[in-house]
């Protein structure tokens, strides 16, 4: 049974022990491309491969709690109290329920929604509802939906696109109990002041779960897990005794929260991986994107994120994707975000309606620049980043709020540093001086000469960056910002004579 089978009108799609029942299992492949960061789906949160952590323990009791509170409260010890001191207790307590997963990308919040919610699911006294991504909450078909016995339990992805709604519909909601379980990245959740939305006064127990950290028992689960997908899920791991490898993954786990802050994901990937098995990972991903309809598109699209993200800019505008594959901005998630997310490690989040994208990890985008890099039929990340700059330009002509605009322009900057590790020194430059000439030929601008003039002399090329000087000063008076930039230009030409 498929979501849209038992999607209702208004977009929610009722999950029942049925609709669980009749999923598909987890391939071996599948399970594996999940454990590199692949998005998760239903599949993943009845899987038995997949631990539930300890935090999904707590939620799903606090929110049966609820339920049952919210139903039959505890009356006063007096034997002899009236019936309308009962109500008036019922009436005290928090009618509804919010529970909502926070943390980083990579956190692993989306594979715990689906667990707790399938739990939630099979039990004797839920009507568990899900918004599927891209659907919105529309508050009068939620209230129909809703059951009227307090039931009803509503699941909500990227839930900081909804909260003004989402307020709005526990307001209106008035004696019906209604339970929530939601996630968001931290950062998305704190932006549109998701704690802050006057819960308390709505009658809403507020509750926030974050650092979805593994015990020794999930610990074990997952070495079992990895351990059945052979080498390939043992990574690294496959060189300890059997008897180390829970104390190792639990250490590497600690390190990374320790030392970044960073997401569970990331401790995973530290446990399993070094950078030589980091890109064999990526390379199995290769033929599972190419697989798809749009196969090179998908690589595209994956080597704009990737190297945005290796360049160390926060995220990538989704219009930006959308003019880098040639789709419409309204046809990007169907035909490219959701396949490429449910192979490699792509994720959505941000603030306000636009969102941005990224890979669940930074070591992830290396591995991605790394491989793409080499494949001889794969995207040229040159020409990709050529295609980013010119949309940037293009596109921040007609939105004033284009994601990291500046930064896009000029990209050519950053090129040499941070993707030499990564492609070579020669190469890198090469890029820079590809993507510095784009920039430099579509914006019109002095100080986009000068980043061009400087791309030459940074990769050896003196002759051809001296030789270009006189007819470059013969546009420059004409360009916008001569006035403000022409010293940069000249400041660049000096560079280039004394190099």
């Amino acid at each position: 049974m498929s979501p849209s089978e038992n999607a209702s009108p208004s977009g929610w799609v009722q999950v029942d022990a049925a609709f669980l029942d009749a999923l598909s299992p987890l391939t071996a492949d599948e399970l594996l491309a999940h454990h590199e960061g692949a998005e998760a789906d239903w599949r993943h949160g009845v899987s038995d491969a997949l631990p539930l952590l300890p935090v999904g323990e707590q939620v799903v009791q606090a929110l049966e709690e609820h339920r049952a509170q919210a139903l039959e409260p505890e009356a006063p010890e007096d034997d002899e109290v009236e019936e309308e001191d009962v109500d008036a207790v019922r009436l005290a307590l928090p009618r509804h329920a919010l529970n909502v997963l926070t943390g980083p990308t990579g956190e692993g919040k989306t594979t715990l929604l689906f667990q707790v919610a399938a739990r939630l699911a099979r039990g004797d006294d839920a009507t568990v509802l899900w918004l599927p991504p891209g659907a919105r909450l529309d508050e009068d078909a939620t209230l129909e939906l809703l059951p009227k016995d307090g039931s009803g339990v509503l699941i909500l992805d990227r839930a900081h696109e909804h909260v003004t709604r989402l307020h709005h519909l526990l307001r209106r909601a008035g004696t019906t109990a209604v339970r929530v379980l939601a996630a968001s990245r931290e950062d998305d959740w704190a932006f549109v002041k998701g704690r802050d939305h006057g819960w308390q006064a709505l009658g809403v127990r507020y509750h926030e779960h974050g650092a979805l950290d593994l015990d020794e028992t999930s610990a074990e689960r997952l070495i079992a897990t990895w351990s059945e997908l052979g080498p390939a899920g043992l990574g690294r791991l496959a060189d300890l005794p059997e008897g180390e490898r829970v104390a190792e993954l639990l250490e590497q786990v600690r390190e990374t929260r320790e030392s970044t802050g960073g997401a569970l994901f990331g401790g995973l990937i530290s446990a399993r991986h070094d950078d030589d098995s980091l890109d064999e990972a990526l390379r199995r991903a290769v033929p599972r994107v190419r697989e798809h309809a749009g196969g090179a598109d998908l690589l595209r699209a994956l080597a704009a994120v990737a190297l945005i993200d290796a360049l160390e800019i926060d995220g990538l505008d989704p219009r930006l994707v959308a003019a880098v594959v040639d789709r419409e901005a309204d046809r990007l998630h169907e035909e490219i975000l959701a396949p490429l997310a449910e192979r490699v490690a792509v994720a959505l989040g941000g603030r306000g309606s636009i969102g941005r994208l990224w890979l669940r990890h930074p070591r992830i985008a290396d591995a991605c620049v790394r491989v793409l890099a080499e494949l001889d039929d794969g995207p040229d990340l040159a020409q990709v980043l050529v295609a980013l700059v010119d949309a940037a330009i293009r596109l921040g002509e007609e939105h004033d709020d284009l994601l990291h605009q500046r930064e896009l322009v000029h990209l050519s900057r950053r090129v040499p540093r941070r993707l030499a590790p990564l492609l070579g020194e020669e190469r890198a430059a090469e890029v820079a001086v590809t993507v510095a000439e784009a920039a430099c030929d579509r914006g019109g601008r002095v100080d986009l000469h000068a980043e061009h003039l400087l791309a030459l002399t940074r990769a050896g090329r003196l002759r051809e960056a001296s030789d270009s000087v006189p007819d470059r000063f013969a546009q420059l008076r004409e360009l916008v910002d001569h006035d403000l930039s022409i010293r940069s230009f000249v400041g660049a030409w000096g560079r280039l004579e004394h190099g």
